[in-house]
């Protein structure tokens, strides 16, 4: 909803002047950037397996139930969250992410280049 919302309140407020928007939007990468960090956080904090977040999967370490995503993470998803974890420190989980990205990138076909990168 905040990337919709961050690409059409600038155009609504370009189209109809007389709106008063005070709210400020962050853009769609302030957004991606905070949801990867927030993701990274909650990884390295819950040691969630990597692997299950790329599926979109979370367990909950206490009953057990498993929360399901519609949508997994891409591999250039994965990527980004193993850039933020080696930006915040979190160096064990970037290391989990970037397997998590080769893994992912296989498994989507990626042309070979891509693959030999995150090796």
């Amino acid at each position: 909803m905040l990337k919709r919302a961050s690409k059409w309140f600038p155009i609504l407020k370009e189209n109809v002047p007389s709106l008063q928007l005070t709210l400020t939007i962050p853009t769609e990468s302030e957004v991606t950037i905070g949801s990867a960090h927030g993701l990274a956080d909650i990884q390295e904090h819950y040691n969630f397996k990597v692997d299950d977040l790329i599926q979109g999967k979370i367990v909950d370490p206490i009953t057990g139930r498993v929360y399901k995503s519609e949508q997994r993470l891409t591999s250039v998803e994965a990527l980004l969250m193993a850039k933020e974890a080696v930006d915040v420190r979190y160096l064990e989980g970037a290391v989990l992410w970037l397997k998590g990205a080769l893994k992912a990138a296989k498994s989507e076909k990626k042309p070979k280049g891509m693959v030999d990168r995150i090796k």
